[in-house]
């Protein structure tokens, strides 16, 4: 069996957390840390929250 270390789990927490960025909503001013936290708060499609970050859309769940 292979157990991961409070220091392996906190690394591998650090790595995934590095590609996060954070989104902000123009209409309410929040700031999320990521596009899923973002996606869940709005219900809005996660895929469209990063087309429209990237120019891609116009707006994405009625916001910009």
């Amino acid at each position: 069996m292979h157990y991961n270390t409070e220091k392996t789990k906190q690394k591998i927490s650090e790595s995934k957390n590095s590609t996060k960025k954070q989104v902000q909503c123009i209409e309410t001013g929040i700031v999320y840390n990521s596009l899923a936290e973002a996606s869940k708060a709005s219900n809005t499609d996660i895929s469209s929250i990063s087309k429209v970050c990237k120019g891609l859309m116009n707006s994405a769940g009625g916001y910009h």
